[in-house]
């Protein structure tokens, strides 16, 4: 399902994919609520990781979540997310990241690290979803890959993938 921002907010699960230019002059009454917006991580950007540090800072981890979707290892060596609906079940699995908030100012640095491009070109979108976790779901950001990969699913929707 695809939500248009100016009209009411769906209710289940929805994936509604933005351009950079069309991100960066938006601004959601989801997110005018609070001073931090939400984002969702699944990759290098969790905790833990160098690039968290980097561009996450003054971050809360908000706990473990989850997104509908599919998860790629890319050859790069670090992950990519396609996102889907529930209504998609059949081909959709769970991705498990981290839902975070942070400060708004973060992310134009996180944009240029994910290479999201004003023109749409670039590797990533950012892309506002429902995001899963303990308390249920909320809307959240996220960067997903702009195209599905022909291989590298990570059956099971967490990274980095366990060597066992």
């Amino acid at each position: 399902m695809v939500w248009d921002p100016d009209g009411e907010k769906p209710s289940g699960s929805f994936v509604r994919v933005w351009t950079r230019e069309a991100v960066l002059g938006y601004k959601s009454s989801m997110f005018e609520q609070h001073a931090l917006i939400r984002l969702f991580v699944y990759g290098t950007l969790m905790p833990g990781y160098p690039p968290h540090d980097q561009y996450c800072q003054g971050a809360t981890v908000r706990g473990p979540a989850w997104v509908y979707g599919r998860l790629f290892q890319l050859p790069e060596g670090y992950p990519g997310l396609v996102l889907s609906d529930y209504t998609e079940a059949a081909e959709s699995s769970f991705v498990h990241g981290f839902l975070l908030e942070l400060p708004e100012e973060c992310l134009e640095g996180l944009d240029d690290y994910e290479e999201v491009r004003p023109d749409g070109t670039g590797p990533y979108l950012r892309c506002i979803t429902t995001v899963y976790g303990p308390a249920g779901g909320d809307y959240a950001w996220t960067y997903c890959l702009r195209r599905e990969p022909a291989e590298g699913q990570i059956p099971s929707g967490i990274w980095p993938v366990s060597c066992e």
